[in-house]
């Protein structure tokens, strides 16, 4: 779901009528979806699977395996491109 600019609007008049304490229940409440987004993209990957990802400033397709499995990042290995530790949520089957 992508929400449209009025609906960003609405976002930032409830924005500036909350305490610091209504903030801070906020930013707990996103954390926690963060949280299960993560864990659910997570969940569909194994060690030893073949995943690729886009890279981000090049967008140049990269493609490797899987080698750790960490709460909040996914650790791979590419044959001619090293390293990388990525977002599970920016990670897919290759």
């Amino acid at each position: 779901m992508a929400l449209e600019i009025k609906d960003f609007k609405e976002l930032d008049e409830i924005y500036k009528r909350m305490g610091s304490g209504d903030i801070n229940e906020i930013i707990d409440m996103f954390n926690a979806h963060v949280s299960r987004i993560r864990l659910e993209a997570t969940r569909q990957f194994s060690v030893g699977n073949k995943v690729q990802f886009n890279h981000s400033k090049t967008g140049e397709l990269i493609v490797g395996r899987i080698t750790k499995i960490n709460r909040k990042t996914i650790k791979l290995s590419t044959e001619n491109r090293g390293n990388w530790t990525v977002s599970p949520t920016m990670i897919e089957l290759a």
